[in-house]
């Protein structure tokens, strides 16, 4: 379960800048005029991501960092 919790954020957060890094290279080589069509499929894409990770969240498959519990032992690293 741990690891589901550490690799839900990050698939999220690498999709997120592979579409944004997307949209930067394609400014460049379809011009302004195109980016409002990419703008569009990544307002989309970054909307289905977020349903997604609300269903996962509200089926209790994920816990948000903020209800972690953390605690720091005597070598003041975090631990769950």
């Amino acid at each position: 379960m741990n690891t589901i919790h550490k690799i839900i954020p990050a698939i999220f957060i690498t999709l997120v800048l592979a579409i944004s890094s997307s949209l930067v290279f394609s400014k460049i080589k379809y011009g302004v005029n195109d980016i409002e069509r990419f703008q569009k499929k990544f307002d989309a894409k970054v909307e289905y991501l977020d349903q997604v990770i609300n269903q996962l969240y509200h089926s209790g498959e994920i816990i948000p960092f903020s209800k972690l519990k953390r605690k720091r032992n005597n070598n003041n690293c975090i631990q769950k």
